[in-house]
């Protein structure tokens, strides 16, 4: 998810346009499209478990499944999702 710009330093966008040029060649997302994905996740996981409290045991891995086959689904690279993703959730252990 592009941000906007907040420097007028050229030099550093063109590092960050080759940068993510260089991200989506390895078909990785950014930490920002991580995010996005959890938090739909997180949004359908809710949705799912006012329908069934049942679904509660499982939560954390439901919601990391879906987020995951989301953004492979979107057509990232499943090695390179979960790496990022592993690297976002470590944040939060």
């Amino acid at each position: 998810m592009p941000r906007a710009v907040k420097s007028d330093d050229a030099s550093h966008r063109e590092r960050q346009q080759r940068y993510r040029t260089r991200l989506a060649a390895e078909r990785r997302p950014e930490a920002s499209t991580i995010d996005v994905a959890v938090a739909a996740a997180v949004a359908a996981f809710a949705s799912a478990a006012a329908r069934d409290p049942a679904l509660h045991p499982q939560a954390l891995q439901w919601i990391l499944r879906y987020a995951r086959r989301r953004l492979v689904e979107d057509g990232y690279d499943r090695e390179q999702v979960m790496r990022v993703l592993h690297r976002r959730m470590r944040r939060f252990g």
